[in-house]
Formats: structure tokens, C-alpha cells, sequence
């Protein structure tokens, strides 16, 4: 017997009140007006606080940029600070040093990172448990101190490293210049691995074995596997690894300064100080000018990288990561089976 027949109502659906009408959904105790204008204080105290620490320094700097003085000293408009920014001899080398120190620097942490995911990954290597979490480890040093190490080993006067190569092979020279574009890119690269390594170490477990078997199964080599079905799979992370590098990379600042700066190595980080704290007079205004330029190229990055991990969902693979580690026949030469001889 149904339960209309002995006047017993069916339970409403959730969301719904008895009488069919779907009411929207409200926090135990905030059904009165009241006390739904108290929850949005809070809220709207968190959005200022937001709005105060992100858009009003960045509206600052533009409207700087924009001025012929600081505030209060009835400045007026002009363009003449973007116009020296982007006119000055300098401006190509700088806008050329950037790029050069980000591409490079990007493809390198890229490169390493990738192999790093794929060793603890897709190989049998021994130890796997430390060797999962080592190159994490650099990211709990900060930046100043590995750029303080970094030139006590490898500086070309007081270099560890340099003195001690000089006293053993009797070189004149020495060997390492860590003050130069190759040591920047150098180490903005290790710093920013262990970020690439982070992104792509998921990617990389979420990969199926059987994808490299039947690769295998149909006669190709190990090299046209990892190419051809492992790279492409893990294209998205790849690409928003490397994004994600490059952005890192161009908001880099002590790098620039304190390896940049003594080997005459310009970019634009360290324009924008020596503009702010190079001279007698800061000149505010100019880099305003130089901060407003290198926001938009930030932007750019962040919006490579916002692209490249949207399409992460269209390239999922159906695998369990328990399956990557293996050793055994067919295994590809050199990767399944990294145990010591």
C-alpha cells in the first residue's frame, strides 16, 4: 500500500520544503537577516585586506610611473619615465640579459627536474625512499644563503673550489666565474628544480607500465618510447613546470644582485634597484617605469603558465603509479634496473 493511501507524506527532497518549493540552502543559525549581514563583515574585511595588499601597491607603482614627482609635491603627467626606460641605451641589453637568464634558466630546471621525477619514478634505483624527498631539501635553505655558498665555492678570486683546482693543477687562471650569465642561469636553475620536481613527480607516478610495454610489444626502441608515449603524456605538466619555472626565475631578485651585479651582468631586477638605491637621489619615478614594464612581462609568464595548466584534464591517463617501478625481462636498458653492481 503506498504511503499516499494512509496519508503519510513521502520525505521531501533535499533542498526542497514540504510543499515542492526548493529553498536555498542556509548555515544553521543564519536564517535572520541580522546575522547574514554580520557573516559578510567578516568576509568583506578579508577582500579589503586583499585588495590592500595586492592591487594598492601595483596602483601605486602606476600611477608613479606616470608622474613627474612623488606625491604631494604637485608632480604632474608625463611619459618621460617610460619613454627613458624603454629609449635608454641599455634598454635592449637589459630587456636581452632578461630573457636570456629566464629561457635558460626555465629549460635547465625543466630538464633536471624531469630526470629527477623519472629516476625515482620509472627505474629501480636503490635508497628510492631518501631519494624521493633529496631534492626537495634545497628549498628549505633560503635564497641569500645558497647565494652566499655558491660564491664562496665557486668565486674567482676566493672560490673554494677555484683555489683548490689552481693549487692542484697549477693553472694561472681560474676555472669558474660564478659572476657570469652561465653561473646565474646555473643557480637559478638548481633553486627552481626542486619546484619542477614537485610538479612532475605526480605526473610521472600516475603513468601505467603497460603504456611502455605495448610501445615495447610493438617493436619500438626505448628512446621512440619515451618520446612518443611518456613525453606526450606528460606534456602538460612539462609545459606548466616550465612556466611556472620562468615565472620564478624573472621575479628572482638576489640572484641578479649579488651574482648579477659584480660581473656586470644587467637585467632588469637589478636596473629597478639601481634606480631605487644606485644613486644619491632615488629616482622613484623611473622605476616605476621599469616595474610597470617588467609587470607586463610577468604577465605574460603567468598567463603561459595559467594556459598550459588548464589543459591538464584533456591529457589524463588511467594508470596506477604502483606499477612504474618494475625490473625484468624487456625492461628498457639502463632504466628498470639501476640496483649496484
Amino acid at each position: 500500500m503506498s504511503s499516499s493511501v494512509i496519508g503519510i507524506q513521502p520525505p521531501a527532497p533535499s533542498g526542497e520544503d514540504p510543499d515542492g518549493v526548493r529553498r536555498r540552502f542556509r548555515p544553521p543559525g543564519f536564517g535572520t537577516h541580522r546575522l547574514a549581514v554580520l557573516w559578510r563583515i567578516p568576509l568583506t574585511t578579508l577582500v579589503a585586506l586583499i585588495l590592500a595588499c595586492v592591487v594598492l601597491p601595483i596602483g601605486v607603482t602606476l600611477a608613479m610611473s606616470v608622474l613627474s614627482g612623488t606625491f604631494g609635491s604637485g608632480a604632474s603627467l608625463t611619459f618621460d619615465n617610460y619613454r627613458q626606460a624603454l629609449t635608454d641605451a641599455n634598454a635592449l641589453p637589459l630587456l636581452r640579459n632578461t630573457v636570456i637568464l629566464t629561457v635558460c634558466s626555465a629549460v635547465l630546471a625543466t630538464m633536471m627536474g624531469l630526470v629527477l621525477a623519472w629516476i625515482v619514478t620509472s627505474t629501480d634505483v636503490p635508497f628510492v625512499r631518501v631519494l624521493y624527498w633529496l631534492p626537495v631539501t634545497p628549498i628549505l635553505l633560503p635564497v641569500l644563503m645558497k647565494d652566499t655558498g655558491w660564491i664562496m665555492l665557486y668565486s674567482p678570486r676566493t672560490g673554494l673550489v677555484n683555489i683548490w683546482l689552481q693549487d692542484l693543477l697549477g693553472l694561472s687562471q681560474p676555472l669558474f666565474d660564478i659572476y657570469s650569465m652561465t653561473g646565474m642561469i646555473i643557480i637559478l636553475a638548481m633553486g627552481i628544480t626542486p619546484v619542477v620536481y614537485l610538479i612532475l613527480v605526480p605526473a610521472m607516478s600516475s603513468l601505467s607500465r603497460s603504456l611502455e610495454e605495448a610501445s615495447r610489444v610493438t617493436g619500438a626502441g626505448w628512446a621512440t618510447t619515451l618520446w612518443r608515449v611518456v613525453l606526450p603524456a606528460v606534456r602538460p605538466a612539462i609545459l606548466s613546470s616550465a612556466a611556472l619555472a620562468a615565472l620564478l626565475v624573472a621575479t628572482a631578485f638576489e640572484t641578479p644582485i649579488l651574482v648579477g651585479l659584480p660581473g656586470g651582468v644587467r637585467t632588469y631586477i637589478s636596473a629597478i634597484y639601481n634606480s631605487m638605491s644606485g644613486q644619491s637621489i632615488p629616482d622613484y619615478n623611473l622605476a616605476s617605469a621599469q616595474s610597470a614594464v617588467y609587470l607586463l612581462i610577468s604577465a605574460v609568464l603567468l598567463t603561459a603558465y595559467l594556459r598550459a595548466t588548464r589543459s591538464e584534464q584533456r591529457f589524463a591517463v588511467v594508470g596506477g603509479g604502483g606499477t612504474r617501478r618494475a625490473c625484468g625481462p624487456g625492461s628498457v636498458p639502463g632504466a628498470g634496473c639501476w640496483r649496484w653492481s
